[in-house]
């Protein structure tokens, strides 16, 4: 029986060694504001040449920092236009720039506009009056909140006025909820559902407004391609997750409608920062991390270090062991050029996680097993290690325009030596057979950009245009598979022995995929009010199979979009994208595995609203998508038609500060799905793993009384569903409640912080299902978490 972490020796120890060094350490609280705001942050600035007051207002109401001056200071004062990607310091050390100002920290929340001295200057008193935006509210979600994403060919662009449904979360997001993977970085999202999890099976994998993401080409790192096949990318190394829900189309061209999740690297801010975060979970699980960033050469260079070690037994009582670093260098040779590179490598192995559960068409659906019960046996194991490294150059001409290119190139090794597990009967008695098998996916990626704006009378335009170029190459050695014995869902499994067998390593192409893409846009704004998005791309694809056939594909994709903004504060608009999608590939277990089938069209209906105030926002959309359909037939074969998926519903989304104790998040999805198809074992029936409503809520709340501590609290909702295209099997709806408290201090002038949680409080035994390849996967069970974060 797995130990609660806040319950285990190593971590009582700590607490008890902790509240008796208290007050010996001088450990004093911080005020919640003191945590409101980060340095390390970016944004995306489009602020005129102007008086410099107004200029240094929108800044600050941008970022909700608190900005003081004196009115004489700024007096007759101009500012020049600042556009681009900078943290909200480095964005008022541009505007001040030459003017004789400059900015000086006043505490950990507050900046002053002070002149610069010399040594004719005499000392004068002035009387000071206020220049900041803050925010009205508690500042409690103000630190989690993102202004911009990526939205790959129309580079950065306000959250507000992207004419898509776009969900961010950040690093700060991410290390108070304690996320250790992308399904708990968006758990609030009720659009996202976690389809299996990195310990019971693989990885962690998501579906998507009940579409899965494209494992080859719906997940990028800055931008450009990465082919995480079954294994986790660590979230550990990114300052903000970004996910474009439904079709890329011009954006990011080639991939399946799910969505695109685009990661972030951190990089150096203005702030100097070393961290280290050492936490620990059910069963012994335990993870450190490193994270330094410095700036050189009067900030023109920059340096982030991150390094993560995790090991121990996880709640399956089984090890676990993961290394993974990064590196990111960025360099400002001038004002106009900056040039970065990076390096990311990560080797992760599980113990007792499995390849695939799957039911037989036979048998009842089965009834969800505790999280906490292992069905493997001990020696079963599955690894990856992934190695990829990136550039990026970007050459500003002038204020209005801007030459991007960038490359990045990845590398997977993955090793099966897991169950592959079939269940047989009503009764949950199941087979279980070892595959043995490796393989690797090379991927490389690269683009140029070229963004300007110019104005034509009284039109304004912004324009993008460029080229990408995106291969794959999957490979991999025979496989083998050696059967385990068997064992039952619910009574439990029989030992078998080791086969102790050797992996053939010999790889052959599976197949490659090359894409090159044209595309280009215009944004135009007819008014204050009204602009409209039109973009077209220019899709060349190959697919070439030694053992199948060659897939050759060249279309031209438009993506419209109209924006209204009646108030700064608001927009509605409505879009449409078509785009071009990896074909599928038949899963192991199948009569024609690993059959790999040729690029797919995909089309999305948008109409959307958002509004953001002073200390909430909120966004609705109705959408529908309409794509290839793909699933297993009564033959147990894997086929791929060309039309026959419809998925439509409604996402809602809402945050709001309330009062000065309370923050509250929440969204719901409602969504209707119908297959079409001429095999009438799948037609009319609901798209595979798509339920009808989802629903995520999330509260923090602030303890006056003991100021520095937050208590937390959510709720998830996920419906019922089917876990094939055929709806053989329903999977019962389930609802995971989670409990969280953070604790700000200081030790001796550093920053601590102090997290636990538990997840799924209820210990609800509930299904995980991926749809495509119809595979199962027992839902975590109740997990004790905790962490301690020192700042030096």
């Amino acid at each position: 029986m797995p130990s609660p972490v806040l319950f285990h020796p190593q971590m009582r120890k700590l607490l008890v060694r902790a509240a008796l060094l208290f007050p010996a350490m001088g450990l004093h609280p911080l005020a919640p504001a003191a945590w409101a705001q980060t340095t390390e942050a970016t944004y995306v600035f489009d602020v005129a040449a102007g008086p410099l007051s107004t200029a240094l207002t929108q800044v600050a109401a941008q970022t909700g920092m608190s900005l003081s001056a004196n009115a004489a200071l700024l007096a007759d004062k101009k500012a020049a236009a600042l556009k681009g990607r900078y943290t909200a310091q480095a964005a008022l050390h541009q505007l001040l720039e030459n003017t004789g100002l400059a900015l000086q920290r006043t505490d950990d929340t507050h900046f002053s506009v002070i002149p610069v001295i010399t040594e004719k200057d005499a000392p004068q008193t002035l009387s000071e009056v206020q220049v900041q935006a803050s925010k009205e509210g508690n500042g409690l979600l103000s630190r989690y909140e993102a202004s911009t994403a990526s939205q790959g060919a129309l580079g950065d662009k306000s959250l507000l006025d992207t004419p898509f449904s776009v969900s961010v979360v950040k690093a700060e997001d991410i290390l108070d909820r304690q996320a250790s993977n992308v399904a708990e970085a968006f758990k609030l999202d009720a659009a996202v559902t976690a389809s299996s999890n990195g310990v019971a099976r693989e990885s962690t994998m998501i579906t998507v407004r009940g579409l899965a993401l494209d494992l080859l080409n719906g997940y990028k790192i800055d931008g450009l391609n990465i082919s995480p096949w079954n294994t986790d990318l660590p979230i550990e190394h990114f300052e903000q997750v970004e996910l474009l829900k439904g079709l890329s189309g011009f954006m990011y061209g080639f991939a399946q409608p799910g969505g695109i999740l685009n990661y972030r690297l951190k990089r150096a801010g203005d702030t100097p920062i070393t961290r280290v975060t050492a936490g620990l979970m059910t069963d012994s699980q335990y993870n450190l991390n490193l994270d330094v960033g410095r700036r050189f050469a009067e900030g023109r260079a920059g340096m982030r270090i991150n390094y993560i070690h995790e090991a121990g037994d996880t709640y399956l009582d089984a090890p676990i062991k993961r290394d993974s670093a990064s590196v990111a260098l960025d360099f400002k040779p001038s004002d106009q050029l900056t040039v970065e590179l990076d390096s990311l490598y990560q080797k992760r192995k599980v113990n007792g996680s499995m390849f695939a559960l799957v039911v037989d068409q036979n048998a009842a659906s089965p009834k969800p097993i505790d999280g906490a019960r292992r069905l493997t046996q001990d020696f079963t194991y599955h690894e990856t290690e992934m190695m990829t490294a990136g550039t990026a150059l970007r050459w500003q001409f002038n204020d209005q325009w801007y030459l991007s290119t960038a490359a990045r190139v990845s590398k997977l090794r993955r090793t099966n030596y897991d169950s592959y597990m079939t269940i047989n009967d009503d009764a949950g008695n199941f087979t279980d057979a070892q595959v043995q098998w490796y393989s690797q996916h090379h991927n490389q990626s690269a683009n140029l950009m070229l963004h300007g704006q110019f104005e034509t009378g009284q039109i304004k335009h912004a324009l993008f245009t460029g080229a990408d170029l995106q291969t794959v190459h999957r490979s991999g050695a025979p496989d083998s598979f050696a059967l385990l014995g068997t064992g039952n869902l619910y009574t439990g499994r029989s030992d078998e022995t080791d086969p102790d067998a050797s992996i053939n390593r010999n790889l052959s192409t599976i197949f490659k995929t090359r894409n090159v893409g044209v595309f280009m846009s215009d944004t135009l704004q007819w008014t204050p009010e009204w602009s409209t998005i039109i973009g077209l791309r220019h899709s060349n694809y190959e697919k070439n199979q030694p053992n199948g056939p060659t897939y050759k594909k060249s279309k031209m994709t438009p993506t419209y979009a109209l924006l209204w903004k009646p108030q700064a504060s608001i927009t509605a608009y409505a879009s449409y994208v078509e785009a071009l999608e990896e074909g599928n590939t038949a899963p192991i277990g199948t009569n024609n595995e690993n059959q790999s089938f040729g690029p797919l069209e995909s089309k999305q209906y948008e109409i959307g609203l958002k509004q953001q105030g002073s200390f909430w926002s909120a966004e609705a959309a109705l959408f529908r998508m309409q794509r290839g359909l793909a699933y297993t037939n009564a033959d147990n074969v894997y086929v791929q038609q060309s039309k026959g998926l419809v998925l439509s519903g409604l996402d809602l989304a809402g945050r709001v500060e309330l009062g000065s104790q309370w923050a509250l998040r929440s969204s719901l999805v409602w969504m209707q799905s119908e297959n079409k198809s001429d095999d009438a074992s799948v037609n009319g029936k609901d798209a595979a793993n798509a339920p009808t409503l989802s629903a995520a809520l999330y509260a923090d709340y602030q303890v006056m009384d003991l100021p520095g501590l937050t208590l937390s609290a959510g709720a998830r909702y996920v419906g019922r569903r089917y876990l094939e295209a055929s709806n053989t099997h329903a999977l019962d709806r389930y609802t995971l409640f989670d409990l969280g408290a953070r604790y700000h201090t200081k030790l001796n002038a550093h920053k601590l912080t102090l997290r636990a949680g538990v997840q799924n409080l209820t210990n609800e035994k509930y299904w995980q299902a991926h749809g495509d390849w119809n595979f199962l996967t027992q839902g975590e069970p109740r997990i004790f978490k905790a962490s301690a974060q020192l700042d030096f």
